[in-house]
């Protein structure tokens, strides 16, 4: 009773909705690896035929708020590690009457050339993300995916039900089982590759799940956010003379690639990630002082949100987790296609024969 209720749940939850699992799991899989395609697709917009180690902070803020026609400041700033690669300065600008654009101007770190712009919701990685982040309808979105990502655990858990052996033969279940018939061998390949992948498949799935709706997770209600724009404590309006800030990555000498700088302009704080002495390091400078701001003694809160978010995008594991999560995101077309030719192959042999 118990099994034909969990195959019952395990097979309509894949038919009904293991297309949209394929789907998600393809632009998944496509966003790990987005820099590289967007490299491929745009190289003039990525590269340079000049070359250079190190890069001049102010020059190349100058530049790309010059080319896109703003006097904001940047939201974001990547300078890769490859010397030939240009500068990624990504600016959130208001629209009147529209939402605000996400442009990413991208600028020579040799000369500080402004090499070209691009909106991110004309993009087809901005199409990816948008699809996978929220199915292109914002907080609807969101819970549509955190309620489909249940249902996904829920199909894993049953078919890992369904998998565990009655009589505790696990050397058996854990064991390829040669076949020369075609749907023994699918179902064999369903059922083998589905218990080896349960674990990174419900990694990926429990942490989308958070990623969607964080608030379901949260008991406080402090913490309890929604979908509301996190940013720090809002201090007035802060001017940010780069030129001072540069020289203060310049006294450490921090301004070698690669390195990252992350702006946030209600607080006036930066979050610069560099090379000193041969060494990664990140610091915090204050915009209002140009002074870097020391490390508080208190201890560091747990910052939920960004573990799930590197667990769900492979970064705790450098390349080899990326990878895996790339996998994650072709097991669903996997699953899906040998799970409709065994409910399909199944559903042929009930009907009737007619002579």
């Amino acid at each position: 009773m118990m099994k034909s209720l969990f195959l019952f749940l395990h097979r309509w939850f894949g038919l009904t909705a293991g297309l949209y699992f394929v789907l998600l799991g393809l632009s998944g899989s496509y966003l790990v690896y987005d820099d590289k395609i967007d490299e491929w697709l745009n190289p003039a917009l990525r590269k340079s035929v000049t070359s250079s180690n190190s890069f001049s902070l102010s020059a190349l803020i100058a530049s790309a708020q010059k080319g896109v026609g703003t006097d904001k400041p940047p939201m974001r700033i990547s300078i890769p590690e490859d010397p030939r690669a240009n500068a990624v300065i990504g600016f959130n600008l208001p629209t009147e009457g529209q939402p605000r654009r996400f442009v990413t101007a991208f600028v020579d770190p040799v000369n500080n050339e402004f090499k070209g712009q691009e909106i991110f919701t004309e993009t087809l990685t901005g199409f990816m993300f948008r699809f996978h982040h929220d199915l292109f309808m914002g907080p609807l979105g969101h819970t549509i995916m955190a309620v489909c990502g249940i249902i996904m655990t829920l199909l894993l858990l049953t078919g890992l039900y369904l998998w565990w052996p009655k009589n505790l033969n696990f050397k058996k279940a854990l064991s390829w089982k040669r076949t020369k018939n075609f749907f023994q061998y699918n179902f064999e390949w369903h059922r083998f590759t589905g218990f080896y992948t349960l674990i990174l498949m419900l990694l990926v799935t429990v942490t989308g799940v958070y990623l969607s709706r964080s608030d379901w997770f949260t008991f406080s209600k402090k913490e309890k956010g929604g979908f509301e724009r996190r940013g720090g404590e809002q201090k007035g309006p802060v001017v940010f003379d780069f030129a001072k800030i540069e020289k203060v990555l310049q006294e450490k000498q921090m301004q070698l690639r690669p390195a990252s700088l992350r702006i946030d302009p209600r607080s006036g704080m930066l979050n610069f990630r560099g090379v000193e002495e041969g060494r990664e390091v990140a610091v915090k400078i204050d915009a209002n002082s140009s002074e870097i701001v020391p490390d508080s003694p208190k201890k560091k809160e747990i910052n939920a949100r960004a573990i799930n978010h590197d667990l769900h995008a492979g970064d705790f594991w450098d390349w080899f987790g990326k990878f895996l999560i790339f996998a994650s995101g072709i097991l669903p077309a996997f699953f899906y296609f040998t799970g409709f030719y065994i409910w399909w192959k199944k559903r042929q042999a009930r009907r009737p024969r007619t002579t």
